[in-house]
């Protein structure tokens, strides 16, 4: 990809000026800055365990565990049956948004899972698929990229 700079501001960068990372400011020669695209990945939402980074409903192997059904039945979706299927093992249930996660755990709940060890996780993921009717991101590939608490959302 190619982006004209010439009359551009871009992310507070002067055109005149480029400022890489650690280094003094130089003056760029040519117009042309080519940025190249990593990769098409993007970062999803979870609850997810402070240390196992497993779910309300399974572990990270697949094995359900249904600590929301028990433990943490103070949560809206506590009757969500989320039942067994192996197409999903090694799959992690995410939302593509902070907004559609608190469509599945309001703020109040997740102040409260914090307290046992859960917080919003965020993974970076490229494999991606839809099952029913949420998101799922590939266990094996997604990244966790950095645990939000909800006071700093």
């Amino acid at each position: 990809m190619v982006l004209t700079l010439k009359g551009l501001v871009l992310r507070g960068f002067c055109t005149k000026y480029f400022q890489p990372r650690k280094t003094k400011p130089m003056l760029y020669t040519g117009y042309l800055l080519n940025f190249k695209l990593k990769n098409m990945s993007k970062l999803y939402y979870r609850i997810a365990h402070e240390e196992t980074q497993q779910g309300l409903w399974y572990d990270s192997k697949g094995n359900f565990t249904g600590l929301i059904h028990n433990e943490f039945n103070f949560c809206m979706n506590t009757n969500l049956p989320m039942p067994f299927d192996q197409d999903l093992v090694g799959w992690l249930s995410a939302t593509d948004s902070l907004e559609d996660l608190f469509n599945w755990f309001s703020k109040e709940e997740i102040e409260r899972l914090e307290n046992h060890g859960w917080f919003i996780t965020v993974y970076e993921a490229e494999k991606v698929k839809q099952y029913k009717n949420h998101l799922v991101i590939c266990q094996e590939t997604s990244l966790v990229k950095e645990r939000l608490s909800l006071a700093c959302v």
